[in-house]
């Protein structure tokens, strides 16, 4: 849903948990691959192919 360009209140009403539990996740992802933005986020995906309804290249 971050790849679509969802934001966080829509993340959070989709998957009925609070926005500020939406936004800790993305902190703890961000975290792991050592990113600050969701499009710094979604280009590291992309990078290594790990985002659904995408074809990795190859």
């Amino acid at each position: 849903m971050v790849a679509n360009g969802h934001p966080t209140k829509v993340i959070a009403g989709v998957l009925n948990i609070s926005c500020w539990t939406v936004t800790a996740h993305l902190r703890r992802i961000f975290t792991k691959l050592s990113v600050t933005s969701r499009p710094a986020m979604i280009a590291r995906l992309l990078e290594e192919g790990r985002t659904r309804g995408r074809a990795s290249p190859g």
